[in-house]
């Protein structure tokens, strides 16, 4: 083999490594992000999220204040729920929001899979004692009717499951016309 051809392949082996190098390099498209956040709807202390850059939307709204005695408002209410949302979606163990019971008090939970069972370590947040936690988290999530295609809701032995990328598609949906 002559120097003038093994000069010119080692010259495109180089190039096709630093070129292969640089396509590592490069940034990467942007993902869709959802974020959530307590914000207010109608003056009152409301967790919201935000899908990209469309307009935030209501999630839940606070208005219960039978959590006062115990140090919890309507605003520390948002705040902490706004953060454990943002948690558990990060951890991608927010798929379906279903309901259980955590110190004897009926709870609100994030899980990654119809049928997961709510544990103390994924709850959103507690209902007053003695509340049907299902019918609960249905008025809490805004979610009544029947729906003809995207109902985010399902029933697996007794316990509602709440399909969280429909609900929030079908919350995008009513507040963004």
């Amino acid at each position: 083999m002559n120097i003038s051809l093994a000069v010119k392949r080692c010259s495109a082996a180089v190039l096709l490594a630093l070129g292969t190098a640089s396509a590592w390099n490069q940034p990467s498209q942007a993902q869709s992000t959802t974020r959530y956040f307590c914000g207010t709807s109608d003056r009152v202390p409301t967790t919201m999220y935000q899908y990209d850059t469309d307009p935030p939307v209501p999630l839940i709204r606070w208005v219960y204040n039978g959590f006062i005695p115990s140090g919890w408002t309507p605003q520390k209410r948002c705040e902490d729920v706004a953060t454990r949302f943002q948690r558990f979606d990060r951890e991608r163990a927010l798929e379906y929001i279903t309901t259980g019971t955590a110190n004897n008090l009926p709870v609100v939970c994030a899980v990654r899979n119809e049928g997961d069972i709510c544990t103390s370590d994924r709850v959103l947040f507690t209902l007053p004692p003695g509340e049907d936690p299902n019918e609960a988290v249905q008025n809490i999530m805004n979610i009544a009717g029947v729906y003809e295609n995207q109902d985010p809701r399902s029933l697996i032995d007794g316990r509602i499951y709440i399909d969280v990328d429909r609900l929030l598609i079908r919350n995008r949906q009513l507040y963004n016309r």
